[in-house]
């Protein structure tokens, strides 16, 4: 008789509890050799009891022998327990009329299981039904557990957590100082432009090690190996799909993710950065390289804004075609019939624009001061001053006055009016001191603001590379909508800017391309500035119980 000997444990810690795969085998053997039958081992190590038989490439094998109708190459099973072979009902309901109908013997420590007798087949099936239910219980033991460690903030397992993170006192998620700088230096890097591909070589070049090489390092792995798919490896390095998880990984924002529900976490990243980085992340696709031949330096930007599609390149070596046209004009029912526009034209106007962002910003705050009275700190601190003092006057004269009468009191009635009066004064007077506060704070944001996109701007002027300045517009380039206006024979070019570094700062450039008739064509006349524009949001932290908490600002220099 020839016995399959099956052995199977789920995971290492089996080794330590005496259920190792040595000690299965070691016993199925000394049975075998008992009872001097022949035998062959079939050994799934690290998978769980809960897989199909397809998804364990042992029990394939010995189960491909069992089924093989031309020749009987298994007479019986021996496991030392039934969960080895399964702790799914399902699946060990399917193994059993398997056995049964080719007419296989079933062994395990205590001797032959006859499935042929109905007490002995009716004790299996409850094993088999009971061992499911144990496994299911465990698993939602253990997702409880799971979900008190994180409501809490701790963490449990091994030494491999989200990279920035580690295991603090009395096992609470906390703050790796250096991993942290890491991962802030990963977002930056994406901000900037760079893929996830560029972020790992940079990584790699600069020697900072994975998560895995560090604990390797640390001899907190155990023989300074990992098993990855089954292989053993020593050397982890970092990899475009690993930075991607990083820069979706919303653990880094504050949000720790488990069982469908949302936890607080430490934030190493702000939620600004993170959404940012977010929408970078999802309009990658646009500016992806393809098999081009030329190089679009707008690649991904720009929109068509008679039809809303996409723009794309299209150049020729003989230069006879070298224009950004519409998507639609490969469709002929699609075609909107907007005018293509000039690539070097177009490429030039808003490299040169984006340079020179921070002196149209600097032209837009001087407007801003020339025609706002008071609109500088000393004397925004002024009027808020005087609110405060009239504020207090008018409130003790509200007091005084009702402390004069009672409230059934002919006096008190013929007063209310006045009292009516003093409380609209009063809210007047905090309305004013309201705006006069968010004119106060947005006046240095905007210092602080400008401060950041001039230094922006003073660190991009010198670059010649086309590459870089595409990945610079890619990073700060929300879109670029491009209209053709016919009756006016010109393009109007609106530039749409994202910067995040100062409460959402969204900047709008606008400008005119001008041509005259020239035959069937045109030829170009110049180009102009029409309008900069600003917008932000700014969120009033006094006045959080309160509705209506962002402040929206927005400013226009003509020209």
């Amino acid at each position: 008789m020839n016995i399959g000997i099956y052995t199977r444990v789920s995971h290492k810690s089996q080794v330590e509890k005496g259920l190792s795969i040595d000690d299965q085998i070691r016993r199925g053997i000394e049975y075998c050799e008992k009872n001097n039958y022949t035998y062959e081992v079939y050994k799934d190590e690290g998978l769980s009891g809960n897989l199909s038989i397809e998804d364990r490439p042992e029990l394939k094998k010995l189960f491909d022998k069992i089924l093989n109708k031309k020749k009987k190459e298994i007479d019986g099973v021996f496991i030392t327990d039934i969960d080895r072979l399964t702790r799914n009902e399902n699946v060990g309901l399917l193994i059993y009329s398997y056995l049964i109908e080719r007419e296989i013997k079933l062994f395990d420590l205590n001797g032959e299981i006859n499935l042929n007798d109905g007490t002995t087949s009716l004790i299996v099936k409850f094993k088999i039904l009971l061992g499911s239910f144990e496994r299911k219980k465990v698993q939602e033991r253990v997702k409880r557990n799971l979900e008190t460690s994180v409501i809490k903030g701790r963490v449990g397992g091994g030494p491999l957590l989200n990279y920035g993170y580690k295991k603090g006192e009395h096992k609470l998620l906390t703050i790796d100082e250096e991993e942290s700088k890491i991962i802030q230096m990963i977002y930056q890097y994406c901000l900037d432009g760079e893929g996830t591909k560029r972020i790992s070589t940079i990584l790699n070049e600069k020697g900072i090690p994975t998560k895995r090489m560090k604990e390797i390092q640390k001899g907190n792995i155990k023989n300074g190996t990992m098993k990855v798919r089954g292989q053993d490896k020593t050397k982890f390095i970092w990899r475009d799909s690993v930075i991607h998880r990083i820069l979706t990984n919303p653990i880094y924002k504050g949000e720790r993710r488990f069982s469908g529900k949302t936890y607080d976490s430490p934030i190493i990243i702000s939620p600004e950065i993170f959404d940012s980085v977010q929408l970078i992340l999802s309009k990658r696709n646009y500016f992806k390289n393809t098999t081009n031949k030329f190089f679009y330096l707008l690649k991904g930007l720009l929109i068509c804004k008679n039809c809303g599609s996409r723009m794309l390149g299209k150049k020729r070596l003989d230069l006879s075609d070298n224009h950004y046209s519409c998507s639609s004009k490969r469709y002929k029912e699609d075609n909107c019939k907007s005018r293509s526009i000039n690539i070097d034209i177009l490429n030039d106007l808003v490299w040169e624009t984006t340079k020179n962002l921070s002196v149209d910003y600097l032209k837009l705050m001087e407007k801003k001061n020339d025609n706002k009275v008071n609109n500088d700190s000393g004397g925004t601190e002024i009027v808020i001053k005087m609110c405060d003092e009239s504020i207090n006057e008018l409130t003790k004269k509200y007091h005084r006055t009702i402390s004069l009468f009672n409230d059934e009191e002919l006096g008190y009635k013929l007063t209310q009016d006045n009292l009516n009066n003093i409380k609209l004064e009063i809210e007047k007077l905090e309305k004013l001191k309201e705006k006069k506060l968010n004119e106060f704070e947005n006046l240095s944001v905007e210092k602080d603001f400008y401060k950041v996109l001039n230094k922006y701007c003073k660190d991009i002027r010198l670059v010649r590379n086309d590459e870089k300045k595409q990945k610079i517009l890619q990073s700060i380039i929300d879109r670029i909508d491009v209209i053709w206006l016919d009756e006016y024979k010109r393009h109007f070019v609106e530039i749409k800017y994202k910067f995040d570094e100062v409460n959402n700062f969204l900047l709008n450039r606008q400008l005119n391309v001008k041509y005259k008739p020239n035959g069937n064509s045109f030829k170009l006349l110049g180009t102009e500035k029409i309008k900069f524009e600003i917008q932000y949001n700014n969120f009033n932290k006094r006045n959080e119980d309160l509705k209506g908490n962002d402040f929206k600002s927005s400013l226009v220099y003509e020209g």
